[in-house]
């Protein structure tokens, strides 16, 4: 399937007029709740002519199955043309679950990824208002039940058309940003050291580390710069692209728990993970290479890649106000290590370039752990 992308500020209020050229008069919208309004699209679609539009907007950080249903109820009663996402990486994972439940095929067969789209699905079409998840350029989504996380898998639910509009972004708060970003950096490095990489991908990946590396503090530090907020909404989509090939590796198989058990920001539990791998990799496992490519595209933060990855870690974690910094990490001993180890995703551990031990697994989670009771003692010390 070819994806239609288009990019620049304000491109968004392009749509109604492009849905009217198609003769598209119904439009099932899936949002977020305050960025629908504040971003401005919610404005745009309000003055479209001619365009009946339904809308759903109950949907969580990090959504569970029970949000799915919900949202394809409202979706069968609206009988769309085209479907709409415009939000972040669960609104957009969201609209794509919805497509993969309108197959029909039974829940377990979706999980399992035995399922195919229904012939001649609505169009889907996708605006970004943050810049992290690049889902609006995979074919994957992520979701939740019982606590357990899934990741559906079909070519068919990959957006016909992406709208990057920085426009959408300027009013994305900081700690998203950040959050989004430092996200769209970690799956940039793990496409790079994937096994299920290729030389495509891996060029992908590069192309997107210096673009966002580059552009996120800028965003965060002069949120109004729509050339910043642009950057970092290419340099997501690059690192989607890549991540669509290659799909992550241990950095985020260990950060899914994180966010389950202790409601830590996707993208900030990604980068809690990554420090403390990194640092293993090059410590433990001498016989692999990381990509030298990488040592030049985090050169601004340090000599090497991992003593850069962790300074640009704690650039990250210092933009977070105190409140944002704090992590309800609670029972953190034995059991909380046993529950997370049990819990992590096999097919992503499986696709990192080297093999973890239960022992390694181990000693990550205490040392990510520990990490974030740091940032609660930080938090303290400022009084």
């Amino acid at each position: 399937m070819t994806q239609t992308v288009r990019h620049g500020p304000g491109i968004f209020r392009q749509l109604p007029t492009a849905l009217a050229e198609a003769g598209i008069s119904r439009l099932f919208v899936v949002h977020g709740k305050a960025s629908f309004q504040s971003s401005g699209a919610a404005a745009i679609l309000e003055s479209a002519h001619g365009l009946a539009v339904s809308y759903f907007s109950d949907v969580p950080a990090n959504p569970e199955i029970a949000t799915v249903l919900r949202c394809l109820e409202a979706y069968r009663l609206a009988r769309p043309q085209a479907v709409l996402a415009v939000g972040g990486g669960s609104v957009i994972d969201t609209a794509k679950a919805v497509l993969a439940f309108a197959s029909g095929a039974p829940e377990a067969d979706i999980l399992a990824n035995c399922f195919d789209p229904l012939p001649g699905r609505p169009r889907f079409i996708v605006a970004p208002t943050t810049a992290g998840s690049g889902s609006e350029a995979t074919h994957f989504a992520v979701l939740y039940k019982d606590g357990s996380k899934y990741s559906i898998a079909n070519q068919g639910l990959k957006p016909d058309e992406v709208y990057l509009d920085a426009e959408l972004t300027l009013s994305c708060p900081r700690a998203l940003t950040l959050a989004s970003g430092a996200d769209a950096v970690c799956q940039a490095v793990e496409s790079c050291w994937s096994r299920g990489g290729t030389d495509a991908s891996r060029a992908l990946a590069l192309e997107a580390l210096p673009v966002l590396l580059d552009n996120l503090f800028i965003a965060c530090d002069e949120p109004g710069s729509l050339s910043a907020r642009s950057a970092m909404l290419r340099g997501a989509n690059l690192a989607g692209q890549a991540i669509d090939v290659s799909k992550t590796t241990a950095g985020h198989a260990l950060s899914y728990g994180l966010t389950s058990r202790y409601g830590l920001p996707h993208g900030l539990a990604v980068l809690a993970v990554m420090r403390p791998l990194i640092e293993l990799m090059a410590s433990k496992y001498q016989h692999f290479s990381v990509h030298g490519s990488l040592d030049d595209a985090f050169v601004r933060f340090g000599a090497s890649f991992p003593e850069a990855f962790t300074a640009f870690s704690e650039q990250v974690w210092q933009r977070m106000d105190m409140k944002q910094r704090s992590v309800a990490v609670r029972d953190c001993g034995l059991n909380a290590v046993a529950y997370l180890v049990s819990g992590v995703n096999l097919e992503r551990l499986s696709n990192h370039p080297v093999s973890l031990t239960q022992d390694d697994l181990d000693g990550l989670y205490r040392s990510i752990l520990a990490g974030l009771g740091g940032q609660n003692s930080r938090e303290g010390s400022h009084t």
